[in-house]
């Protein structure tokens, strides 16, 4: 896997936005993936849309074609950096955390 794909960019594609449908082609689809994390976020968004129905087909459609990745092999890392960004004073999202650790 190249390419870890984030919330913003698969809901771009779902929508046919910024012709992501062929850079995604370009690149292979065999080299993106997401994260679960990603995959709720997505399924979130379409259970408080109009047409959840319409857009749960559309997240079962692009989780069929790109890799989804588990949390469990970024949890040391979502830990190991969120205690040394805490040290620092800077804190990042926890699903943000999660998502980098999969990557």
């Amino acid at each position: 896997m190249k390419y870890l794909l984030d919330t913003n960019i698969c809901v771009h594609l779902l929508r046919g936005q910024f012709d992501l449908d062929q850079k995604l082609s370009s690149v292979g689809i065999e080299n993106c993936a997401i994260s679960e994390i990603t995959l709720a976020e997505l399924a979130y968004g379409a259970s408080k849309s109009n047409d959840p129905e319409k857009n749960y087909s559309l997240i079962e459609l692009i989780s069929e074609e790109i890799k989804v990745l588990p949390i469990y092999n970024g949890i040391r890392f979502y830990a190991d950096e969120k205690a040394r960004l805490r040290k620092m004073g800077n804190m990042i999202s926890d699903f943000d955390l999660l998502i980098g650790g999969n990557s």
